[in-house]
């Protein structure tokens, strides 16, 4: 079902309950709070906590950029959160692992993700309005722009897709939340840094803002330096009244075919520019003005320099504290120093030493801090180098929830809740825990400090210890017994409970022992010999079996056993009955890519492609196993068969090509995806690729092959063409042949393809035709040799042999063919054309009267009403 959601509509996100919100701008209808953008929209969400309003972003990507993709993207960036102006990068991403039965009825929000909410007008909104502006405010958020950009240029970080759309200024709002800065950039799914991924598809730049140099995108660490120069001096520009009066469009300062040019726009903005940030400024425009790369624009660097100091401290004071202002999920470089040292506090060396490492991976804007830190590590932190223990933190927080000291439990259990190895139903214990707990602190009066509730209640145990001649004695050699020689005691003076006790604990464990193993060798021997009979290629027999175990033990391994042979015999429909109800009972995992796989093959061989995908895409999100790749493949297939060919193509860019055969069949789909749209030179290019990775692999030698006899046909290509592309098919099978040269569908294949050959050059009245024909007939033969025994292998090698010049050799083979297949009105009808080639008028009315009483096909129906009609206007019967 398509997502369109209503405003009021609630939806549960990551354990909590939000609603969409009504559109502020719209007046009359109740529309939604939603911001459309070039990748996707972005819908406010609004949820309660402890009776204060919270708002969150959900962005529902459009097909073309919706895929997992997005699940490492929100990874890799998260950290870059903690930097100026980019908090969107805090996401979450909606997966079908915590939201099943969300996404069981939207799918479109599969991979959405879920953000912080931006208050404020775009860049893009102050132009539309041509909202005035201070030369005060002008400067400072010119300022604040730079600063951002100088900070992601010190780190080798670029935004690349920087337009008046995607700068938000909370600056202007009334709403600013805590932790969001004066100026926040959005659409950061494309942000360059030297360790990210390359991007499926570029943005070329935005109107008004691209050089026009840059013709395929931008992804590197200049990528902002021409666009966020037109930015900034839009901004330092914009007091002006006259700069304001004489903007191009709603979308920019600029028009696009203006960039570059010395026109009037251009000369106005550098005489503000030069008003305001002196001649320098000036001068550093006209460097990016006349650019001829990126590399050529000044750097952000430069261009901070050139405020003026007091708005330079204005907006670093800022930064400064925002920075240290903590969001309701996340916490502060202070609090991760609090977390260590209390670690170091309880002797918890190694997980103080983790909470560092974590600071100076994830807080490297706190330059003196993680330097301070760097100074005592012995090494470089690195990710999953050692996973933080959750225990860890629970006992900690246990420690100081013990003596009263609240705030300290708190933290200790939420970053217990952060940790990545958490699972989502702890994490909502934990919250509500903290729930609970944040609660009694606030009941509590006049809390203790830590030190005096720890000294309260040692008092408070000695005052409880019962003071005895024992206590107040001095130590004696027995008094320091060893502990294995008080056991020793013990035992000694119970020994007769002990072995009362021990013996009726044996008795009763090897009593269930020999049941179960005696229940689990006869279930073990059952599904042995259903096995056996599998492979022996008895079904009957082994479905009795495999019954037979499962009404013993309904495990997994039964179910997989039996539905394989289910497939195996065609019983489709039984297969996916099977696994549906094995689901719903929960006696096969969710997360077992193989049970996925299966289930989904038994409605692809139905082509109930919906259902397939279903769980081929739960297959897909399932731990990584042998299957994988046939599970790709056919939900790739899947996407294709229902026109979903950007979903396809998501999955396909996604597939880890780490070793030959995941190579090729990344080669094979993309040329699967380009076949599909008639791009067959593309598909070509692909299925090559293919062929050389995997050349045995049928599939992908059979795509090959068809490609080019789908190009020879298309009536753009040439006869000279067709000579090249039937020489280079032929000769890629004839290598393949040469690995598997018993591989008789490869031959039945390679014997089309010259007879294909034969064909053209038969009407080009070429001597070489009757060379392919021969040649055809060979690998014909040698398939028939070899044991095939198809339909349209007999024909072919019929006509084959017609075409040198074998006419017993053909009625030989169309005799095979007709009996092997009496009910075949392909093999009547070719015949039938046989006979007709062969002037024997009427045999061929004979045989085209029986594929007209066959009526099973309109096609060659016709054509043999036709022929007949023909014979007769000509006198020929």
């Amino acid at each position: 079902m398509s997502f369109h959601p209503e405003v009021g509509d609630e939806i549960k996100l990551f354990s909590t309950s939000y609603s969409f919100t009504k559109h502020p701008a719209v007046v009359g209808i109740d529309m939604p709070y939603g911001q459309e953008g070039r990748q996707g929209t972005v819908y406010q969400l609004k949820t309660t906590k402890a009776g204060r309003k919270d708002f969150v972003a959900l962005k529902v990507f459009r097909d073309r950029f919706r895929g997992p993709n997005q699940v490492g993207v929100a990874q890799d960036i998260k950290p870059y959160a903690e930097l100026p102006g980019l908090r969107v990068c805090a996401r979450k991403v909606v997966e079908i692992k915590e939201h099943e039965h969300l996404l069981s009825t939207y799918e479109d929000l599969q991979y959405s993700l879920m953000m912080p909410w931006i208050d404020g007008p775009t860049w893009a909104d102050i132009i539309v309005d041509e909202k005035k502006i201070t030369s005060d405010e002008s400067l400072y958020i010119a300022c604040m722009f730079t600063f951002i950009l100088r900070e992601l240029e010190q780190r080798e970080l670029a935004h690349c897709d920087l337009s008046s759309s995607n700068i938000i200024l909370p600056f202007f709002s009334t709403e600013r939340r805590d932790g969001v800065g004066n100026i926040e950039f959005v659409d950061v799914e494309e942000m360059y840094a030297p360790h990210l991924p390359k991007p499926k598809s570029l943005p070329g730049g935005s109107f008004g803002y691209a050089p026009y140099y840059i013709k395929e995108g931008k992804w590197c660490k200049e990528a902002d330096r021409f666009s966020g120069a037109i930015l900034l001096a839009e901004m330092v520009a914009w007091h002006s009244d006259e700069v304001r009066k004489n903007k191009a469009d709603d979308a920019s300062y600029f028009k696009p075919d203006e960039i570059g040019q010395n026109n009037d726009r251009f000369k106005l903005l550098l005489k503000t520019i030069s008003g305001t940030l002196g001649p320098e400024g000036k001068n550093l425009f006209k460097k990016v003005w006349k650019s001829k790369k990126l590399e050529d624009c000044p750097t952000f660097k430069e261009w901070y320099a050139l405020f003026p100091e007091n708005v330079r401290n204005r907006v670093e004071e800022d930064v400064t504290r925002i920075q240290s202002e903590k969001g309701d999920n996340e916490l502060s470089v202070q609090d991760h120093l609090d977390i260590a040292a209390k670690f170091e506090g309880l002797g918890q060396k190694d997980a103080a030493e983790l909470e560092y490492r974590y600071v100076v991976h994830h807080f490297q804007e706190h330059k003196s801090i993680v330097k301070e830190i760097e100074m005592f590590l012995d090494h470089p932190y690195e990710e999953n180098s050692r996973p933080f223990i959750v225990q860890d933190y629970l006992e900690a927080a246990a420690h100081f929830e013990k003596l009263y000291d609240y705030d300290q439990a708190l933290l200790f259990y939420k970053r217990a809740s952060m940790l990545p190895s958490i699972e989502p139903s702890f994490k909502t214990e934990l919250q509500f825990i903290m729930s609970e707990l944040a609660e009694k602190r606030d009941e509590e009066s006049g809390q203790k400090s830590t030190s005096e509730t720890f000294q309260e209640l040692l008092k408070e145990d000695e005052e409880k210890r019962p003071v005895t001649p024992i206590q107040t004695r001095p130590f004696t050699q027995e008094a320091k017994k060893p502990a294995k020689q008080k056991v020793g005691t013990f035992v000694k003076k119970r020994w007769i409970m002990i072995s009362v006790v021990t013996l009726v604990i044996v008795t009763i464990g090897v009593t269930v022992w020999a049941f179960r193993y005696s229940a689990n060798e006869k279930w073990e021997t059952t599904l042995a010999h259903g096995t056996e009979a599998y492979e022996k290629g008895d079904y009957l027999q082994a479905e009795e079996y495999f019954k037979s175990a499962m009404e013993q033990k309904k495990k997994p391994e039964v179910y997989l056993k039996l539905g394989q042979l289910y497939l195996a015999t065609g019983e489709n429909d039984k297969a996916s009955t099977l696994f549906d109800e094995a689901f719903q009972q929960k006696d096969l995992s969710k997360s077992s890519q193989k049970a996925n796989y299966l289930a989904g093959q038994s409605y692809y061989r139905e082509k109930t492609y919906a259902k397939a995908i279903s769980y081929f895409e739960q297959g897909y999100e399932a731990k990584k196993s042998s299957y994988y790749n046939r599970l790709v493949h056919d939900l790739v297939e899947s996407y294709i068969a229902i026109g979903k060919l950007n979903k396809a193509n998501y999955i396909v860019e996604d597939i880890p090509q780490d070793d030959a055969e995941s190579q090729a069949l990344y080669q094979y789909l993309k040329g699967e995806l380009f076949s599909v749209v008639e791009r067959y030179d593309e598909a070509l290019t692909y299925y090559k690729k293919a062929v050389e990775l995997e050349g045995t692999r049928d599939r992908h030698v059979e795509a090959l092959s068809d490609t080019y006899a789908l190009i020879n046909a298309m009536p753009s290509t040439t006869n000279e063409q067709k000579r090249a592309n039937y020489k280079e098919g032929i000769s890629i099978l004839a290598v393949v042949l040469k690995e598997e040269p018993k591989n008789e569908q490869l031959l039945a294949r390679l014997g089309r393809m010259h007879y294909d050959f034969g064909q053209l050059l038969t009407e080009l009245n070429d001597n070489g035709a009757t060379g392919q024909y021969r040649k055809a007939l060979d690998d014909y033969k040698t398939a028939l040799g070899l044991g095939v025994k198809s339909e349209n292998l007999l024909i072919n090698t019929a006509l084959a042999s017609n075409k040198v010049g074998d006419k017993n050799g053909a009625e030989a083979y169309f005799k095979t063919a007709r009996e092997d297949y009496p009910n075949s009105s392909n093999t009547l009808f070719v015949y039938a054309k046989f006979k007709l080639g062969e002037k024997q008028y009427k045999e061929a009315e004979t045989y085209f009267n029986q594929v007209i009483e066959m009526n099973d096909n309109e096609e060659y129906v016709q054509s043999s009403k036709d022929a007949v009609q023909k014979m007769k206007e000509s006198n020929l019967l």
